[in-house]
């Protein structure tokens, strides 16, 4: 034990010195040896010139007609580097991003093109310990070919086949999506061409009479819930399943409104009398003008939003308080020998709070469109 003291302390200064330069020397042999390392980067799309990537970020300029295909955006790539520890750990830490400008060969006919590149085609935010992280590597790297793809253009007017609905209403209501209602009704869709094709092949395949397709999920989601008892109005926008494979639509935002009505709503159907016609002047300029025999069809009352059972309106309430007006008033110099004028259903013989609760509740329509219209000849 002493033997071993007197060694460890014997000439103690100078064999602390010689550790000293040894760990010096260890640590610069340390730096020195390069190791490798796999730097991600997110792939990001633009048409724009001189625009700078973000950190950890592949910048892909895609020339104006043509979406990049693979790899995908938003996601990541893998480089591989060599290099310095020191080095390699200041390139990742500031700056560490590049961009590519793809060319389109001029008056390619082709729809789909794939460019070979390699991370030292890329144009790196800092070149020069790029290229001394990229010179040693060997073997191949992720990054082989980018594939574009041509763009295609589409108008697309909406209807209830391309808005998918969730969930339903209250049990005593009932949806109406035949009547469902979009704004703006028309939308632009643009995307790469192979998806844009099969999209609008499924969509024409939904509107043809005898397609095997009935829906094609276009829109985001409509979400009705159970306590529901009115019209659903929300905010949509593309499918996330179209977003992802390239897909954009102009505007991105639509509004779309989805009836909802009582199951079984107060409903009057009656056969209204000739009596029931009135006719309201026609002006002196236009001369005088004659009715033609009206034959009336059935007519049906509706309060939407009360049950049936609820109301005091009955066929004998609508055959004392609905008369129908044939307005020769709006009949002029210019109006043609013989013109059909469309019934005003007007209601009568109310108080004032009624009449302005049932104007705006109660909706009269006949079952037959052809019953809106009386004809009317010109006396000479």
């Amino acid at each position: 034990m002493n033997r071993l003291r007197l060694l460890l302390l014997s000439d103690w200064r100078r064999k602390l010195v010689a550790l000293f330069f040894a760990i010096l020397l260890w640590g610069w042999l340390v730096g020195r040896i390069e190791v490798e390392r796999d730097l991600l980067l997110r792939v990001a799309v633009t048409t724009s010139d001189g625009i700078t990537p973000n950190e950890n970020e592949l910048l892909v300029q895609v020339p104006k007609g043509w979406a990049l295909m693979t790899p995908e955006p938003d996601t990541a790539i893998s480089i591989h580097l060599v290099g310095t520890p020191s080095v390699l750990k200041d390139f990742t830490a500031r700056q560490c991003a590049a961009r590519f400008q793809a060319v389109i060969p001029a008056g390619t006919t082709e729809d789909r093109i794939n460019l070979s590149i390699t991370p030292n085609d890329l144009d790196w935010l800092r070149p020069n310990d790029a290229a001394y992280l990229l010179d040693k590597v060997d073997g191949r790297q992720e990054l082989q070919v980018l594939t574009f793809e041509r763009v295609m253009e589409q108008n697309w007017i909406l209807t209830a086949s391309e808005q998918p609905v969730r969930g339903k209403p209250s049990p005593v209501h009932e949806m109406h999506p035949e009547e469902m209602v979009f704004s703006p009704t028309q939308v632009r869709l643009r995307g790469p061409k192979s998806v844009m094709t099969s999209l609008m092949n499924q969509l024409d395949e939904a509107h043809s009479v005898d397609g095997e397709v009935d829906f094609v999920n276009l829109l985001s989601p409509l979400v009705v819930e159970p306590i529901a008892r009115g019209d659903i109005r929300a905010v949509v926008h593309l499918h996330p399943s179209f977003a992802e494979r390239g897909l954009t639509m102009d505007p991105e935002d639509v509004l779309v409104t989805l009836p909802v009505r009582l199951a079984q709503p107060v409903t009057i159907e009656w056969l209204p009398s000739p009596e029931s016609l009135h006719l309201m002047q026609a002006p002196a300029e236009s001369g005088e003008w004659q009715a033609e025999p009206w034959t009336p069809t059935a007519w049906k009352a509706v309060l939407p939003d009360l049950p049936a059972g609820t109301s005091d309106v009955t066929e004998a309430w609508v055959r004392e308080h609905v008369i129908f007006v044939l307005p020769l008033n709006v009949l002029g110099p210019e109006s043609l020998e013989r013109t059909p004028l469309t019934l005003v259903p007007v209601l009568t013989g109310l108080t004032p709070d009624d009449h302005r609760f049932y104007s705006a509740n109660l909706q009269i329509e006949p079952l037959d469109d052809t019953g809106w219209t009386v004809a009317v000849t010109r006396i000479p």
